[in-house]
């Protein structure tokens, strides 16, 4: 679609996401209705202006397929790392870069129709009060929230999904508690599952991926010959707490 001019990609767009949502109406129920249109991944060089449309459109699609359908807005870095260094993945960069928050807010603004707030987690070079924070912020937009990915890694990182490059993981992984290994990532993860069970708004959790090769390399719950790490086995004990607490 790269040669399309904007009206014709907007076309292209909308039956794309129709389709797919009518295909499998009947056993998909939950759905990215756009993904990281923030001024990160703005492949098609858009404007905000038109990534705004642009949401409005898919959104529209997926209403129009699927009434009944959730629909999940989603973004990434959403501590906006990428707009104080001005610097995005692909596509030209703005005078002025958007945030994932102002993004939110911009689209709900013109009255995009969807239901969730998606929020991508990748290794958050933060403490956890710090994360707690940012879902304080997002939950100011009066939606539910959706942890759509997230991942932090088990040790010696092996190359994952994300390529060669890492840029989305490099510009936030930072160390914690002491450096990343079983024992820490099965903290991290215990953790944040304790903050997100606590709140209200977080209605699912994501952990991308469950086995090796996993997006964020050596970050799945279970290596390539399906043997668990450490957080597989305090995830269950934590779900037993919570279920019988």
């Amino acid at each position: 679609m790269f040669a399309l001019n904007y009206e014709e990609l907007r076309k292209a767009a909308y039956k794309i996401a129709y389709n797919h949502v009518s295909a499998y109406k009947d056993t998909v129920q939950i759905w990215d209705s756009m993904n990281e249109a923030h001024d990160w991944a703005n492949c098609f060089e858009l404007t905000q202006d038109q990534l705004v449309d642009l949401t409005k459109t898919t959104t529209g699609a997926l209403r129009d397929a699927n009434p009944m359908a959730t629909s999940i807005v989603n973004i990434c870095l959403p501590f906006a790392e990428y707009v104080a260094g001005r610097y995005n993945c692909y596509g030209s960069l703005p005078e002025k870069l958007r945030s994932p928050l102002a993004y939110f807010k911009t689209i709900l603004e013109a009255g995009v129709d969807f239901d969730v707030v998606g929020i991508q987690l990748y290794f958050p070079a933060r403490d956890m009060v710090q994360v707690n924070l940012m879902l304080d912020v997002f939950r100011t937009l009066g939606k539910p929230i959706h942890i759509t990915e997230m991942g932090v890694n088990g040790g010696f990182r092996q190359k994952g999904n994300a390529g060669s490059s890492w840029s989305q993981l490099d510009m936030s992984q930072g160390t914690w508690h002491g450096g990343w290994n079983e024992h820490t990532q099965a903290d991290w993860m215990e953790m944040f599952y304790t903050i997100a069970a606590a709140r209200k708004e977080i209605q699912a959790l994501t952990w991308w991926d469950f086995i090796e090769p996993s997006f964020s390399g050596n970050g799945a719950f279970l290596y390539e010959n399906e043997n668990p790490r450490e957080m597989f086995f305090r995830l269950l004990a934590l779900k037993d707490r919570i279920v019988t607490q």
